[in-house]
């Protein structure tokens, strides 16, 4: 009888476990998706040269400067657009680099990703290279948008041909050739 008793108990527990396996993805697809609104609003700044996703502008090139990146930002809602490195403010002469933020009125703030530029500092150098393969091979996990600067390729995945594209870059070959 005890034994009978015990085998639904851990039947009940599988299949809860198989419940909570199917739902949970969904439900935190659905809050990352609701935060994610909350911090990119599509209002706030548009651009037809680089990309905005999850908050994140990718698809900057390295060597761009600030005033360069601020002419392809339109601002949408008439607040000042600020690009800050920590908490100071970049000056327009100064070479984008990947961790700053351009903030945009009180409400707005985007993440910047050079494409590239794990190191943030602006410059493609083999310190990238160094950062990409400590992250490739599971030694040191790059966070956002770092993680997002080394996604050469901008398809979700970190792989051998990202790899492949960073170093043509570092070497000065144009990727997209």
């Amino acid at each position: 009888m005890k034994i009978k008793i015990r085998m639904k108990v851990i039947v009940a527990l599988v299949v809860l476990m198989s419940v909570l396996l199917v739902f949970a993805p969904a439900v935190s697809v659905f809050a990352a998706t609701q935060n994610i609104t909350a911090i990119s609003s599509s209002e706030a700044i548009t651009t037809t040269k680089y990309e905005i996703r999850d908050g994140i502008i990718i698809r900057i090139t390295a060597g761009t400067i600030l005033s360069q990146f601020l002419a392809n930002i339109t601002n949408n809602i008439n607040s000042p657009a600020i690009v800050y490195s920590g908490n100071t403010k970049v000056a327009d002469s100064k070479r984008m680099a990947t961790g700053m933020v351009l903030k945009v009125g009180k409400d707005f703030s985007y993440k910047i990703a050079v494409q590239g530029d794990a190191s943030g500092d602006g410059v493609l150098t083999a310190m990238d290279l160094s950062k990409f393969y400590l992250n490739y091979t599971s030694v040191k996990a790059l966070k956002s948008p770092y993680l997002e600067a080394v996604d050469m390729n901008y398809d979700g995945q970190i792989t051998s041909l990202d790899l492949n594209q960073l170093k043509l870059l570092i070497v000065g070959l144009d990727v997209s050739e």
